[in-house]
């Protein structure tokens, strides 16, 4: 969805030396967090479409953690589509509405994944 909005000649990807041990860890059956404060729905899109040139495969495969609102609100859905994501509920929103209550205090995964 994002990818013919980008014109990769005007891109740059920093770190890229931080990619060849990430990548044997993940070889050797070990876990690879990424910390990152994203701004919008879109970024996700945007890493994958940046790293897949260098690594195809892990981007391909990455899992963003998102809070429930990318497959509950309209303008974000499309944004989370094609993505790998492990949703969450945030407390202050796991009573409401009430009778969903145990269906937000567990993690869920997006529907089309």
């Amino acid at each position: 969805m994002l990818k013919p909005l980008v014109d990769l000649s005007h891109c740059q990807v920093n770190g890229l030396e931080y990619l060849q041990p990430i990548l044997e860890s993940l070889e050797r059956g070990e876990n690879v967090i990424f910390l990152a404060n994203h701004q919008t729905e879109a970024d996700p899109h945007a890493i994958s479409i940046l790293l897949e040139k260098y690594c195809p495969k892990f981007a391909e495969e990455m899992i963003f953690v998102a809070g429930e609102r990318v497959i509950t609100d309209p303008l974000a859905i499309p944004f989370s589509m094609g993505r790998n994501l492990l949703c969450i509920y945030s407390k202050r929103y796991i009573d409401h509405p009430p009778e969903d209550k145990s269906k937000n205090s567990s993690t869920i995964n997006a529907p089309w994944n």
